[in-house]
């Protein structure tokens, strides 16, 4: 019976993938691998001391078994990065608990939790953090701080 749902599953997820799917990148230091995702979102809200905060998370849906890097099946780990659309995503918890959650009931999917750190471009990302004088800086993914070029 779980296989028969497994493979329902599955299929729902091709119909997905073929309206809605892009190809991206899993980039982890100097290990990449390319994957299909469809783009989401997910909406928290949290109250406390008479304060709402409402914040909403890019995700992405991913079939589980095709996740990898270089090749080999791998889960997303925080600081990984997702590269889709000319544009960088951080692997980020939600709520402190998991990188991902399951997607369905039968393992086939998951979704993966991520905040947008800013435009890719030649393996530079992350947002502008000094422009004073026509001098822009730039975070790559190592954490190293880069001159850029102003635009």
């Amino acid at each position: 019976m779980v296989a028969m749902l497994q493979r329902s599953e599955l299929q729902h997820w091709s119909r997905i993938k073929r309206s809605a799917g892009i190809v991206a990148e899993l980039r982890r230091g100097n290990l990449s691998g390319e994957f299909t995702v469809v783009p989401g979102s997910t909406t928290t809200t949290i109250e406390g001391g008479g304060v709402v905060y409402t914040s909403r998370q890019a995700d992405f849906l991913a079939r589980i078994t095709e996740v990898n890097l270089d090749g080999n099946p791998t889960q997303p780990r925080a600081e990984d990065r997702i590269i889709a659309f000319d544009q960088a995503w951080e692997v980020l918890p939600q709520d402190g608990e998991r990188h991902w959650d399951p997607a369905g009931n039968y393992g086939v999917m998951m979704r993966i939790h991520t905040r947008w750190i800013g435009p890719f471009a030649g393996g530079v990302t992350g947002a502008v953090l000094v422009n004073d004088d026509n001098l822009v800086f730039v975070r790559d993914d190592n954490g190293v701080f880069l001159l850029a070029p102003p635009k």
